[in-house]
């Protein structure tokens, strides 16, 4: 098995012009007697999408024995019934699947390398507090005193007000809601800098779970945002070799998925 981490890429936007088709997508590895399906996905907000479709259609063809999936529903602030995490954790444990692990690293690893990085506790707490509101906001409904009150604790909701201001903008719901300030871009904004930080750390562990789930069994099934898959493939192609890519709509040609 690879070990390494140095062959997982740094994100930048302008990947996603590299990618062969837009998401969502799957990438079919086959080694030996080991399958790997990576599910590429567009992260979902409404119940009908062809992420939705796809992840149903991966897991009916591979059978995976363990699913990898991209945090938990309440983390990404979502209502159970939206969402490709949710989706794909219903049609697991349809299926009998009862091997569901998340690919995130601790918050305490996360924090620790940004702390390396010079950043501070407060935007650490800040940071992931905001990002939970804008997903709250584009739902409709966020309870930002409530959720303050849960998230800061012991810390003044206008400190966080005031981080915001410097660092994104005025805190109104539109500024709230937006995600640009959460994109993963090193040479980026103060936040987008914190992301492309905590993505490189978040994409060393998603590889070690995969690596770990492989060496425990032969079917492994990943959901997560396409640009994991991006930053991820060189490591993956070490380990596994090339994948069949499999569009999110479309005919299937060359019989890959019956050869599963």
């Amino acid at each position: 098995m690879v070990s390494t981490n140095d062959m997982i890429l740094l994100y930048h936007p302008d990947m996603e012009k590299t990618a062969s088709t837009d998401p969502p997508y799957a990438a079919i590895f086959q080694k030996m007697e080991k399958t790997l399906v990576f599910v590429a996905a567009r992260h979902v907000f409404t119940k009908e999408h062809p992420t939705l479709v796809l992840i149903a259609r991966m897991m009916d063809a591979s059978v995976p024995e363990i699913l990898i999936q991209e945090r938990t529903d309440s983390e990404m602030g979502r209502p159970h019934e939206l969402g490709e995490i949710s989706f794909a954790k219903h049609e697991a444990i349809k299926r009998g699947l009862k091997d569901i692990r998340g690919g995130e690293p601790e918050h305490g690893a996360l924090e620790a390398a940004l702390m390396a990085a010079g950043y501070t506790h407060e935007d650490f707490r800040f940071f992931h507090f905001a990002r939970q509101i804008s997903c709250a906001v584009r739902f409709g409904n966020a309870n930002i005193r409530e959720m303050a009150r849960k998230s800061l604790r012991d810390i003044p909701f206008s400190d966080f007000r005031d981080w915001f201001h410097v660092h994104i903008g005025r805190a109104d719901r539109n500024s709230l809601g937006k995600t640009s300030p959460y994109a993963p871009i090193m040479d980026g904004t103060h936040t987008q800098c914190i992301a492309a930080t905590e993505g490189q750390v978040r994409d060393q562990n998603i590889f070690k779970t995969i690596r770990q789930a492989l060496a425990k069994k032969n079917r492994v099934m990943v959901v997560y945002g396409a640009s994991h898959f991006l930053t991820l493939r060189p490591a993956l192609e070490a380990l596994m070799g090339q994948p069949n890519i499999i569009p999110g709509a479309g005919p299937v040609s060359d019989g890959v998925l019956a050869n599963l």
